[in-house]
């Protein structure tokens, strides 16, 4: 999806896979592959929005550089991603 420019539906497809979080344990799935999933595709979506946050701020596109910066912290405030995504909002000024 990254590639084709279509950072919102690889958005939602993340976000998706979030939210089988419960159905995956309520079937024979433990709870460790559970999360591990779920991190796994939380560090996805905030290096997609992280990408695209960089190329949006290189277009000159400063407002929707800071909704994507932000969406990569809110999704995973952690991961690398996340933290130069909190980085770029600094360097923005809108943290």
């Amino acid at each position: 999806y990254h590639r084709l420019g279509r950072i919102d539906e690889a958005v939602r497809q993340y976000d998706l896979a979030i939210q089988q979080r419960d159905a995956a344990l309520q079937a024979s799935v433990s709870r460790e592959q559970v999360e591990s999933a779920v991190k796994l595709a939380a560090g996805y979506k905030s290096n997609i929005l992280y990408q695209d946050g960089l190329a949006q701020a290189r277009r000159g596109n400063t407002s929707l550089a800071a909704t994507r910066f932000q969406g990569a912290v809110d999704a995973a405030p952690s991961s690398p991603s996340g933290l130069q995504a909190l980085e770029e909002l600094r360097r923005l000024g809108v943290s």
